[in-house]
């Protein structure tokens, strides 16, 4: 925040961004961007998911490759790899505080990339999840 830029790149140091990534989540033009891949744990499983109510569900690889999700449905996904636009960490409201990450410290689920996706969309920001964008997530998951 101490700088003009306009946007936040967060790019954890164990994720590889494909060929044009960055560029693939900027024409998504929108508030919140964010790639796709794999849980370490379970390689089918996505870091990323949907929310139904107060639950995460986790999706299956297969059914996102490829896909942009978020326009008809509350999404979210690991901050392995997100553009984030500035104006969603400024104040907006006089008495809600600016968007931040933040962990609950009563209970381990969600964590903090969850939670700020969900918090994000219950303040009117835009989130895409882009399947296109295919990331490694090393060391299992390298790309090719």
């Amino acid at each position: 925040m101490g700088t003009e830029a306009d946007l936040l790149l967060i790019l954890d140091a164990d994720i590889q961004i494909p060929p044009r990534g960055i560029v693939s989540l900027l024409m998504q033009d929108v508030d919140i961007a964010s790639g796709l891949y794999s849980n370490k744990n379970n390689p089918q499983k996505a870091v990323a998911g949907y929310f139904e109510g107060k639950k995460e569900v986790f999706y299956d690889m297969v059914d996102v490759r490829g896909r942009i999700l978020g326009v008809n449905e509350r999404v979210f996904a690991g901050n392995g790899f997100m553009l984030v636009k500035r104006r969603v960490f400024k104040k907006h409201y006089k008495t809600i505080p600016p968007l931040r990450f933040r962990w609950v410290t009563d209970q381990i689920k969600p964590g903090s990339d969850i939670l700020f996706h969900r918090e994000a969309q219950e303040m009117g920001f835009s989130v895409r999840l882009h399947g296109g964008v295919l990331c490694g997530h090393l060391p299992l998951s390298p790309l090719p």
